[in-house]
């Protein structure tokens, strides 16, 4: 009995020896691990807000402050232009005039109309600008030659419209050939100057049609108004050329009232009216237009005087109105052929042939 309780006891005391260690390696195990573990950081609670109330966590950038912008200036205005005020073609710049100007412009002529014409500014104390073909000179040289004469007694002004209406320049097929240019120019420039003693520095290329790119030693002037007037001429020529009065009478009545409306309707300030003279209808028309547009406060001048130019010194430049202009593009002026020798008109010398309607020839 003694022996079996010694034997109990020394297995206890084995199994005891055994799981001891056992049981310790179990508890350094455990107290390393907790040893090692990281401490965690426990999460900061969380406050739900609106989305409007949300501060943004990233720094917004102050916007770049921006520049107050410059005062614009307040453009010069204008002064009321004066003859002889610009020197030099490099001054010049289209301008509106401050008081109310016109000019009105007569080609083709002299003709039917001119008298008509010459009459009304001599008593008005207007000015008109004539662009005159040498072929109609040749028609009546007396009468007409006192036309010229009466119309720069009465303050008008000149210019050339080529002697036969010569086309200068066509679209598609360039500018005629320069002989034919000098001539038409320079023989009229003759004619005139054979009439005057004076020089013409004016140019409306018949048709409006020219070569910006060509030197025509000119300051050549268009327009900005067309009264059309030869097509309501030619609406009622047959009218207008009746034997019987009352119908030419209520054809020109007519022809007079369109064209005005047609003049009214488009005028401003500055503008550069066509015109001719060979047709009285046009001349009646003029008169009409000339009363109702002072009575509109415009006056009526000549085309240098609206765009305050010598023209003797703005050859190379062109011209519609006061505030429509250019210059010619060349780099070289256009060379001409040199002056036919004058054998047929000895009382005009050979001073009558200006450098200016050389046409560019240096």
């Amino acid at each position: 009995m003694q022996k079996s309780n010694g034997n109990k006891a020394f297995i206890l005391f084995f199994c005891f020896a055994l799981v001891l260690p056992i049981v310790l390696m179990a508890i350094g195990a455990v107290v390393l691990i907790t040893v090692m573990k990281p401490a965690q950081t426990e999460a900061p609670e969380t406050t739900l807000t609106s989305p409007s109330s949300v501060t943004p966590t990233s720094e917004t950038p102050t916007p770049e402050t921006t520049p107050t912008p410059e005062t614009t200036p307040t453009p010069e205005t204008t002064p009321t232009p004066t003859p002889g005020e610009r020197t030099s073609p490099e001054d010049f710049k289209a301008f509106y005039p401050e008081k109310k100007v016109v000019a009105f412009t007569f080609d083709d002529g002299p003709g039917a109309g001119t008298d008509i014409i010459l009459d009304a500014v001599e008593s008005s104390g207007d000015k008109v600008t004539f662009f005159i073909n040498g072929y109609r000179l040749d028609l009546r040289p007396e009468e007409y030659g006192e036309y010229i004469r009466r119309g720069l007694e009465a303050g008008c002004e000149y210019g050339s419209h080529t002697y036969n209406h010569t086309i200068l320049y066509k679209s598609g097929t360039g500018s005629i050939d320069g002989e034919t240019i000098y001539n038409e120019l320079n023989d009229l420039q003759l004619k005139y100057r054979s009439i005057t003693g004076e020089t013409l520095s004016l140019l409306r290329p018949p048709g409006g049609s020219f070569d910006k790119q060509r030197h025509y030693g000119y300051a050549v002037v268009d327009w900005s108004v067309d009264s059309e007037d030869w097509r309501s001429y030619a609406k009622y020529k047959s009218e207008l050329n009746s034997k019987d009065d009352e119908t030419r009478e209520k054809a020109e009545e007519k022809a007079v009232d369109e064209i005005v409306n047609k003049v009214l309707s488009q005028v401003r300030s500055g503008d550069v009216i066509l015109m001719h003279d060979l047709y009285r209808t046009s001349a009646l028309a003029f008169k009409r237009l000339s009363a109702e547009l002072k009575a509109q406060g415009y006056e009526l001048v000549t085309v240098s005087e609206l765009l305050n130019i010598d023209a003797a010194e703005y050859d190379g430049w062109y011209f519609y109105s006061t505030y429509s202009c250019g210059r010619d593009g060349t780099l070289e002026r256009a060379k001409l052929p040199p002056a036919p020798v004058e054998t047929e008109t000895p009382t005009v010398s050979e001073d009558a042939i200006l450098p200016s309607t050389k046409a560019g020839e240096e």
